[in-house]
């Protein structure tokens, strides 16, 4: 049972990091694919700072039995500064909310030519509904959403790096570690609610560690596929708004 939850904790969090814009390859072209080779130095500075996130938020909720993010802010003694916090997040989360919808819509629309308004709206009044209906349950089916996106993205990335039509790396400087700090630091802030709630399924100190470990070790393989395969491609061809997409149609 121990091991299940911390699968369901771990791929809900991978769901949740994920997202639209990382899902479609943007993210990772305006982040990191722009510094070249060096962008994976943002990778590993990204993935880094996600599993020491992660471990300090559930570490903090396992040890003082905080299941709820009330309780979670309230450990700001403050109460002005617990607000802001939570108006913060609020704000980014409905943005990436905002974003993952457009972004549905956007891929549909490309993808089977379905209009982009109806789309958007059912994807909306579908989550709406299963977040009202399944409750704490809706993580479980994150977790499931989790192993299927990391499988499509894994499979996905690996078949067109195995047909790729270029070989080579370009070279640039390194800013990208400040990228690599922008990136994760805006994608922290709505990911702390998701962390405290799921929290209430982990029991011990041990699998807090585990589920950092594991979360940390699942992205970075995804972002690196991803990194490895957007970078080959970038400065070569138009990829448009939606690389992984423009990759994907090139492969039929």
């Amino acid at each position: 049972m121990a091991l299940v939850n911390i699968l369901i904790v771990t791929y809900s969090i991978v769901a949740a990091i994920i997202g639209a814009g990382f899902a479609s390859g943007q993210e990772m072209l305006l982040y990191f694919v722009v510094f070249n080779k060096y962008g994976i130095l943002g990778v590993v500075i990204t993935t880094f700072i996600f599993m020491l996130f992660i471990y300090a938020v559930l570490s903090l909720c396992v040890k003082a039995r905080l299941n709820e993010y009330e309780d979670f802010i309230g450990i700001f003694k403050s109460y002005l500064a617990s607000r802001i916090i939570k108006i913060i997040t609020l704000a980014f989360s409905f943005a990436v909310y905002s974003a993952m919808i457009s972004a549905s819509g956007e891929i549909l629309f490309n993808s089977f030519g379905l209009p982009r308004s109806i789309v958007t709206l059912l994807c909306t009044v579908f989550s709406v509904v299963l977040l009202s209906v399944c409750g704490d349950k809706v993580f479980t089916f994150n977790a499931m959403l989790g192993i299927i996106l990391v499988l499509l993205i894994t499979f996905s990335t690996m078949y067109m790096l195995f047909y790729r039509e270029f070989h080579t790396f370009s070279s640039e400087t390194i800013p990208a570690i400040n990228s690599g700090l922008i990136y994760s630091g805006y994608n922290l802030v709505s990911l702390s609610p998701v962390l405290v709630t799921l929290s209430k399924r982990l029991k011990s100190q041990a699998d807090t560690i585990a589920v950092s470990i594991s979360a940390g070790v699942v992205s970075f393989i995804i972002m690196g596929l991803t990194f490895w395969l957007i970078s080959i491609y970038a400065n070569k061809i138009n990829l448009g708004e939606l690389p992984m997409l423009t990759l994907a149609k090139r492969q039929n």
